[in-house]
């Protein structure tokens, strides 16, 4: 979209320079059709090709494909008839020695209010009552957070910082907080993986039912419990704590 965007604004300054303003006028308008037509369809050919790339996959993945999947991962997942290859950041870990920990601790955001998953309000209650009690000075926040959000996140006196590198290289070349708080994501299962040699706790916020929005779906709240709840039973120290 974005080679999209700058070939519309080439187009409108060759108007602007060699038009009276009414003919300027029906063709800004005939660019701006052309551009939403340009998104419109673009999103569909995208959706279909997900489709096509997903059946194609169901299609491989049958019983009389004689296809052998292997999947690369650090998640607690079981696939039938597919070959599970735990990623233990091996190669993460020899390469960095274990980090140094600071004596305060690290907050690590999320995007759910971004995603529409739970409310606004309700998050930055929950992220304020944070630094408090787990002296707290820094927030890692996620790539797709608001930037009004984080403005409103380091009025609380916390460091916002936006990494450069994935959480987990960002964690093992230190320093790194000795204590570690997330709500529900990924992060609670790599982090205590990449973090194997240390003293750092990983501590997993729960979020309560009244933060999620009304048009949230159940799977949301679903998903959320078991990515807490396997981390926990696969992962120690791990602490959940209602915020």
């Amino acid at each position: 979209m974005a080679a999209v965007g700058s070939v519309g604004a080439a187009a409108i300054f060759s108007v602007v320079a060699a038009v009276p303003w009414c003919a300027l006028c029906t063709k800004l308008v005939r660019i701006s059709v052309a551009y939403r037509t340009v998104v419109k369809y673009g999103t569909i050919i995208a959706r279909l090709a997900r489709d096509q790339v997903a059946g194609t996959v169901r299609r491989r993945l049958s019983p009389n494909s004689g296809c052998r999947l292997r999947l690369f991962t650090c998640m607690p997942v079981e696939v039938p008839r597919v070959r599970i290859i735990r990623n233990d950041f091996s190669w993460l870990r020899a390469r960095h020695p274990a980090p140094l920990l600071k004596s305060s601790a690290d907050l690590v955001g999320t995007s759910l209010v971004e995603s529409g998953v739970v409310k606004a309000d309700a998050y930055m209650t929950g992220v304020e009552s944070l630094p408090a009690r787990f002296q707290a000075d820094r927030y890692f926040a996620h790539r797709k957070e608001a930037e009004w959000k984080l403005d409103l996140i380091e009025r609380m006196g916390l460091r916002v910082v936006r990494p450069a590198l994935p959480l987990e290289i960002v964690a093992r070349r230190g320093p790194i907080g000795r204590t570690i708080v997330s709500f529900g994501s990924t992060v609670v299962h790599t982090l205590p993986t990449v973090l194997a040699e240390s003293d750092v706790e990983v501590v997993v916020c729960e979020i309560a039912n009244d933060w999620y929005e009304p048009d949230a779906t159940g799977q949301a709240d679903e998903f959320l419990d078991r990515v807490t709840t396997s981390a926990q039973r696969g992962h120690h120290p791990m602490v959940a704590v209602a915020v």
